[in-house]
């Protein structure tokens, strides 16, 4: 009966608003044979309104999201964006390339991970420049406001470099993100702070969270417990508050729950059991697509269809892994463990009678090329079809890593997937609800 409704509901509404405007159109012909159009005010009819709010949930609403992985600023990124003349810096060139598939998106988001406490606020490693990289991240803050600039609007802050320049550099982080307008999730400056972050796009309500499972041997103040979600080696109550998390984003209105989440094996290509576990329990707790990142490889998609703790039955979209998205790290001296290799993952979700559906998956992998000026990211598909058209960022080696990508990212990403895949517009897609 559902699906009848629609084109009865149009077609009611259709027929109130052309009676309306034709018995108003006859009345002032009556009172003017001549009447300029832009003279004509249609009034407002407060019944046709009232019909159009009625029934709005019934007209499909749809809303894209985009997601990248890891995004880290090693030393040769540090010392490429760094301007001596004003002794600034500036990474806005590494994302030239894939902005347009940043930005065309009705909401991106991606894993910081790094710290921003601020330059000369080194509490280990290496000094560049006032910033320091591996083992502790410490970036020049700028980045933020050059990922908000390029089309990013969520990081999750939750991974194993989060207490890298201490606890004052998980507030300090927050501060300079607050200031460049970008969302974020997974670390907080207190216990009120410590809220759900439930965003409308497009008028469908997403819930974000941000957890990781390890912190480097670094301890968050016990005093100061709200300040990093950690699952602390998955750690069986940690891993029950993050699906309670989930739940309370739920009854908070999140109609799609969407954990970042920071976990696995560095530079393993498939996902283990305890990633694997993880992903069930946040699945029968309500999450809706699950985003992981920590392995700095591409780990493989999975579509489950599965019936929830409520007895509803549901599609989940989990990817394991979306290995770098910008970094230094480079591939293995066979290239199989692709540390320059990362994913743009799009979502799409739809509503329509209030019933959520997620309708398709499209990616396209990403390369990270060097140059003596920058360090920046490659959508592959579009540039092994135009391979011409960049050659002046790409050397002999990037484009036999373009081409090694384009060949083997995407067949990795979908091997656990049965679904159609096509391509189309530099992307592959795979529909999940027609």
């Amino acid at each position: 009966m559902k699906k009848k409704v629609i084109p009865i509901v149009l077609l009611f509404i259709l027929t109130i608003l052309g009676g309306g405007f034709l018995g108003y159109y006859q009345g002032m012909e009556e009172a003017n044979s001549v009447v300029a159009v832009s003279q004509i005010v249609i009034p407002e009819n407060h019944e046709m309104k009232q019909v159009s709010e009625q029934f709005a949930p019934y007209f499909k609403k749809t809303a894209k999201i985009t997601a990248v992985g890891d995004i880290m600023l090693h030393k040769w990124q540090i010392e490429r964006g760094y301007e001596k003349a004003t002794d600034s810096f500036d990474f806005a060139e590494s994302f030239t390339y894939i902005k347009p598939y940043l930005s065309e998106a009705d909401y991106t988001v991606g894993n910081l991970e790094l710290t921003m406490a601020g330059r000369n606020q080194n509490h280990s490693g290496t000094a560049i420049l006032g910033y320091t990289d591996y083992p502790c991240f410490n970036a020049p803050e700028v980045i933020a406001k050059n990922l908000k600039d390029v089309g990013v609007d969520l990081v999750s802050t939750a991974n194993n470099h989060s207490l890298d320049s201490g606890i004052q550099g998980v507030y300090s982080t927050i501060s300079y993100l607050d200031k460049a307008g970008l969302e974020h999730v997974g670390s907080y400056k207190s216990q009120e702070a410590k809220q759900s972050k439930i965003v409308n796009i497009n008028g469908i309500n997403f819930g974000f969270c941000g957890y990781t499972n390890i912190t480097n041997g670094f301890q968050v103040p016990s005093d100061q417990s709200f300040a990093l979600n950690t699952l602390n080696e998955y750690n069986d109550a940690k891993i029950k508050a993050m699906c309670n998390e989930v739940r309370q984003l739920k009854q908070d209105g999140a109609e799609v729950v969407v954990p970042i989440l920071h976990f696995g094996n560095e530079y393993v290509k498939d996902p283990d059991n305890h990633q694997k576990d993880v992903v069930d329990q946040l699945f029968l707790a309500g999450a809706d697509i699950i985003l992981g990142s920590h392995p700095h490889v591409l780990q493989p998609f999975e579509v489950r269809n599965f019936v929830d703790e409520n007895g509803v039955s549901k599609t989940g979209v989990v990817i394991y892994s979306m290995g770098n998205f910008i970094s230094s790290q480079r591939f293995n001296s066979q290239g199989e463990i692709a540390k320059d290799i990362g994913v743009v993952l799009d979502v799409t979700v739809s509503k329509v009678d209030n019933q959520i559906s997620i309708d398709e998956i499209a990616f396209t992998p990403t390369y990270v090329y060097w140059t003596d000026d920058v360090i920046g990211v490659l959508p592959v598909c579009e540039v092994y079809h135009n391979m011409e058209k960049y050659k002046n960022v790409l050397d002999e080696t990037g484009k036999q890593r373009i081409t090694w990508a384009y060949k083997n990212s995407v067949k990795h990403l979908i091997k656990n997937l049965n679904y159609e895949t096509t391509y189309e517009n530099n992307k592959y897609h795979i529909i999940l609800k027609k």
